[in-house]
């Protein structure tokens, strides 16, 4: 379980986190949604590591974060891959520090990029693949760690439709195949909707509504009204 209990984040005399309170179970996967400046990323970074001090408390499965934890991943808003280092390096940065010979390296590799439907690309440079497969690679890099706690910000925020609903779709599989807790920040209404069991609307640094999805895991979600109605009822809570 993901434990948050007055968590304050601040920059300078600015707070982005007001006393945020948060329980997300393990296995959960959680959406966060909320318009720009509203805390979404520094909440993420909080739960990663990245950020410290702060004040309140946050913990997962029991163990206060207080640095960057093993068996936790994050995907960056801009994927943070290196365009001088190919793609099968670029997914062995996740497993730098790790024992484990060349060769046990390199097919924990090639099992992941065959999961994610890009063994093909491992041999280019990341500027030689398109937008979505840049995305998988991001995943893979967080996967071959195999975390239990995957943190995703804006993962498709640069995709165009297609493409975005494409990656949603593979994460999804993902998901089936692996048993994780999930944290995806977002301003897009729709993703929150189809990535997540539970909803989470931000604004100014406190959840205002938090909304169960009926949907999650339907099949064809995107072609039913439910969808949309469920979509026009966290807009209109962000629009107040």
């Amino acid at each position: 379980m993901i434990l948050v209990n007055d968590l304050t984040v601040k920059y300078g005399d600015k707070k982005a986190i007001d006393k945020l309170n948060i329980a997300i179970n393990k296995g959960e996967k959680v959406s966060i949604v909320g318009r720009s400046g509203c805390g979404k990323t520094s909440l993420l970074h909080v739960l990663a590591g990245l950020i410290t001090p702060f004040e309140g408390n946050a913990s997962i499965f029991g163990i206060e974060v207080k640095g960057i934890r093993r068996g936790t991943s994050i995907i960056l808003q801009k994927d943070g891959l290196f365009p001088w280092k190919k793609v099968e390096a670029n997914v062995q940065l996740g497993i730098i520090n790790e024992t484990g010979t060349k060769e046990e390296k390199s097919k924990r590799t090639d099992e992941i990029l065959t999961e994610l439907g890009i063994f093909d690309q491992k041999g280019k440079y990341i500027h030689e693949i398109s937008g979505g497969e840049r995305q998988r690679v991001a995943i893979a890099r967080a996967m071959i760690q195999a975390p239990d706690v995957l943190l995703m910000d804006e993962p498709t925020g640069s995709l165009d439709m297609i493409t975005k609903e494409i990656f949603q779709d593979n994460l999804h599989e993902l998901y089936d195949r692996r048993d994780m807790t999930t944290v995806t920040v977002t301003h897009d209404i729709e993703e929150a909707v189809y990535l997540g069991q539970r909803i989470l609307v931000l604004e100014d640094g406190k959840i205002i509504q938090e909304i169960v999805n009926p949907l999650y895991g339907e099949l064809n979600i995107r072609e039913s009204i439910e969808f949309y109605k469920l979509c026009l009822k966290i807009r209109k809570v962000m629009k107040g």
